[in-house]
């Protein structure tokens, strides 16, 4: 499982201006901090859908728990 962007990455992905005219293309913006496009549009996204908490990654725990118990009943002492 990959580790969790810190907040800061987090916090450039969703500050950076592609349509700004001294900014970088998305490719190179990527590149220079070391994630894929996938991580920036995800970011970039959960931020339009989120606001602020897409600073924050979400809970990685599984949303079911699967837990296995035994049909049989217990033996009897």
């Amino acid at each position: 499982m990959p580790k969790p962007l810190p907040p800061a990455l987090r916090r450039k992905i969703i500050n950076f201006d592609p349509t700004a005219p001294d900014s970088p293309p998305i490719t190179q913006f990527c590149r220079d901090l070391g994630i894929s496009r996938r991580v920036y549009y995800t970011i970039r996204q959960r931020f339009d859908e989120e606001a602020s908490a897409a600073l924050h990654p979400h809970s990685s725990a599984p949303h079911t728990i699967h837990r296995r118990f035994d049909e049989a009943p217990p033996p009897e002492n």
